[in-house]
């Protein structure tokens, strides 16, 4: 017999039997559990073009080899209009000079810094120039024509004369400036030794970004935990543990999405004795070196824009004729509506229908091919996700990403290589999942398991990608 002694709220003291042993009864439950959200992955999508690959690296720092455009453009200014035939010097522009081992050394133009561009100036004298008119359309029968008179390759700068005597070379701010393609390399009669704009190799390095959380579960709670058979290789999981692995997987993947190379030194010095691993993510690499595509609520994305992504790939020397497009759901319906609108009177009609209620109509474009290329508008749920990108005040559903599909040629050893591939460290599991009992370690008796991932993705011709935005 014992005393128990009721909580506050009873009103009278009871007297009660009852019986206590050391052990808990279990209760026998079956266990059923639904996912009320679907967890879609970019690597999912990679894996859907066909050109995705997993490469295991054995260093923190992995690269890769391009080759630049066969002549750069150039990108210039000049302090005002020349006279009739007059000569006028160019100050070649651009945001950022090239480093040898930049990304940035992708972008066609020349560096403000000479000396640092691998490729040297590539504005030659005699050099034959292309530059567009003040005004108006350019095209073959109003592109004015001019010559390279000399070079000041420390200064960075050119200057130019007009083939024609009654032409005069417009003016170009240094606030706007144009670009100006080298037709060819002019010479004389007399010849001579130009200098040599041979091709170099590029290398493209990126840093692997490293992740890292933890699952932990008590083990007191033996009703909450629920094991089961992992697949078929005879593994037990808690289902907590699976459900924190793809969570985290999620994370790891919008890293692979967004993910930006630190360069705040004064994180640096927060992090010294533990250095942030954090590389450049696939959207992050097209927004600074891919072609930008911008639509408007208006219109909507539509063959037009269609029309102008096509013609900025083919300005850019693609390799590919081949693309995917992974878009927000708005973007994704635009794209539906905007086609249905331009084929009203072909071969789909939204109007009247002959059939009775059972029909079903669908409005959904999976391919569009258009000129030469074929885009292939693959899920719009990674941009729309509602506890990220579709967040409120973050208009991703709007957006999309335009990735090549379809593999590259190895120009050395004559394979085809994937355009997208994922590096990772250590083994060929993208997770390391390390379960712990911390009985005799802390007291504390808990199953604690690490997801770690060292990995990134690497990019092939970021100039064959594409970020689409609303304006």
């Amino acid at each position: 017999m014992a005393t128990y002694n009721p909580a506050a709220w009873s009103l009278t003291p009871t007297i009660e039997n009852f019986l206590a042993q050391n052990s808990f009864i279990k209760p026998e439950i079956e266990p059923q559990v639904v996912k009320r959200v679907k967890r879609l992955y970019f690597s999912d999508i990679l894996m859907a073009l066909g050109a995705y690959t997993e490469v295991n690296t054995g260093n923190i720092l992995y690269q890769h080899d391009e080759l630049p455009f066969t002549y750069p453009k150039i990108k210039a200014y000049n302090g005002g209009a020349g006279s009739a035939g007059g000569t006028v010097t160019y100050q070649l522009a651009s945001t950022s000079p090239s480093q040898q081992l930049s990304i940035t050394q992708q972008s066609p133009y020349q560096a403000t810094s000479p000396a640092s561009y691998v490729g040297g100036v590539p504005v030659r004298e005699g050099d034959v120039l292309g530059i567009k008119p003040s005004t108006g359309y350019t095209g073959a029968s109003n592109m004015i024509q001019a010559r390279v008179i000399s070079v000041n390759v420390s200064a960075g700068t050119f200057v130019a004369q007009p083939v024609d005597p009654a032409i005069s070379l417009p003016s170009i701010s240094s606030g706007a400036p144009q670009e100006i393609i080298i037709q060819y390399p002019g010479s004389t009669e007399a010849g001579g030794t130009k200098r040599s704009l041979t091709p170099t190799l590029l290398p493209y390095s990126n840093n692997l970004t490293y992740a890292q959380d933890t699952q932990s579960i008590t083990n007191i709670a033996a009703n909450s935990i629920l094991w089961y058979k992992v697949g078929s290789d005879m593994r037990w999981d808690t289902l907590q543990q699976q459900i924190r692995y793809e969570d985290f997987k999620k994370a790891v993947n919008n890293g692979y999405l967004f993910s930006q190379k630190v360069t705040n030194t004064s994180l640096a010095s927060v992090y010294q004795s533990d250095p942030i691993l954090q590389g450049d993510g696939i959207i992050t690499e097209v927004l600074a070196n891919g072609v930008s595509q911008n639509y408007t609520t208006l219109t909507g994305f539509g063959i037009p824009e269609f029309k102008q992504l096509g013609a900025k790939f083919e300005g850019e020397q693609t390799v590919t004729k081949e693309f995917a497009i992974a878009a927000g759901y708005n973007l994704s319906t635009s794209i539906d509506d905007n086609m249905a609108n331009f084929f009203k009177n072909g071969a789909i009609t939204y109007g009247m229908f002959s059939n009775d209620a059972k029909k079903k109509l669908s409005l959904e474009f999976d391919t569009l091919v258009y000129g030469t290329y074929t885009y292939t508008k693959l899920q719009s749920d990674l941009f729309s996700d509602p506890q990220t990108y579709n967040a409120n005040g973050f208009n991703f559903q709007d957006e999309g990403l335009v990735l090549p599909a379809g593999k590259t040629m190895d120009t050395l050893g004559g394979g085809m290589v994937p355009m997208i591939r994922i590096r990772k460290m250590g083994g060929m599991d993208l997770i390391d999942i390390a379960p712990r009992d911390n009985k005799y370690i802390n007291g504390q008796y808990t199953l604690t398991v690490e997801y770690r991932s060292a990995s990134n993705i690497e990019l092939f011709g970021a100039n064959n990608t594409a970020y689409i935005s609303k304006v």
